[in-house]
């Protein structure tokens, strides 16, 4: 968003410039020192810590004809840069939102898999089980045919 000078920065929100310095030293803004050695606030720290801004054109007859820190936010648009950056915001969050359900998508399928594989493991492991105790059952006793039993050839007698 847009840097802001001190002044600025205390006349977008309505305070005054000591006002705001007080802010940055309590630590309620954050600034950031300029290569000139001015301090420089973003518009969107003021949107932080203030809320809704004001329309910077405020003369210095104006200011000191009011009481201050006593200006009410403008109920007019917001200034082009604001607008901008505003919907460029919009269109981030949109593409990160697209990118979060498609990443949800991924997840989902991922879950699918897994649970596809894990039910085909388990019909393989039961598949082997089974191929496992077929081989390991004892074979049936198979049927034998008895021969009849030998005759021992007698003894040839000696008569004299």
């Amino acid at each position: 968003m847009a840097q802001l000078t001190v002044r600025q920065a205390a006349e977008q929100v309505g305070v005054t410039r000591q006002t705001m310095y007080r802010c940055i030293a309590s630590g309620r803004v954050s600034a950031t020192t300029a290569h000139d050695g001015e301090k420089q606030i973003d518009s969107a720290e003021l949107l932080r810590a203030f809320g809704r801004l004001q329309a910077p054109s405020v003369t210095a007859a104006t200011r000191n004809d009011r009481p201050r820190q006593t200006r009410a936010p403008l109920d007019n648009p917001m200034s082009a840069a604001i607008q901008v950056e505003l919907e460029r915001l919009r269109l981030q969050l949109e593409f990160k939102a697209a990118e979060l359900a498609m990443a949800q998508q991924r997840i989902d399928e991922l879950k699918q898999r897994e649970r596809d594989g894990a039910a085909e493991r388990e019909r393989l492991l039961a598949l082997l089980e089974q191929s496992t105790r077929l081989l390991a059952a004892p074979p049936a006793p198979a049927q034998t045919v008895s021969s009849p039993p030998m005759l021992k050839p007698k003894k040839a007698s000696k008569k004299p």
